[in-house]
């Protein structure tokens, strides 16, 4: 990705988590990681959101909402203090990534038909780039839990 597609030109057209909007989630997830009580009511709010959509979301959402309620133990765990095995980067980009989500008025907005689309996107979007990070989230929550750990494959 180019900088032009950072800034949100032509290129940040064609993706919404290469849109403007989301640069400004972005900044607004810098000051979230900053906070934990925002962080967790960040955390509650994309929790709230994603039951009242249940069963009906839209099929990209339903496909991704295992990965969102990961997202959204992630940053519990890290605003508790129990997971600091990120870096600040990857943590604001998952901050970014649920912001995004529970805002209704992005890209699409939200009361659309298609208005969920974009979030599907974005958290998409935010899953492949940080899933080996995620992974290791994941094999983290396992060894609290006396789970087998099971660390994800390399892309190599």
């Amino acid at each position: 990705m180019g900088r032009t597609g950072a800034r949100g030109g032509a290129a940040g057209a064609s993706h919404p988590a290469r849109s403007r909007l989301f640069s400004r989630y972005r900044a607004k997830a810098r000051e979230y990681a900053d906070d934990p009580e925002r962080m967790r009511a960040l955390a509650r709010n994309a929790t709230v959101k994603l039951s009242q959509l249940g069963d009906g979301a839209p099929s990209p959402i339903r496909a991704v909402s295992d990965q969102i309620k990961t997202l959204i133990r992630l940053v519990r765990a890290y605003s508790k203090g129990e997971y600091r095995d990120i870096s600040r980067g990857q943590l604001v980009l998952v901050i970014a990534g649920l912001i995004y989500f529970v805002s209704p008025a992005d890209l699409l907005p939200d009361f659309l038909p298609t208005g969920l689309l974009d979030d599907a996107a974005v958290v998409a979007w935010v899953l492949r780039t940080l899933h080996e990070e995620l992974g290791r989230f994941r094999a983290w929550e396992d060894e609290q839990a006396g789970r087998p750990v099971v660390l994800p494959k390399r892309d190599d």
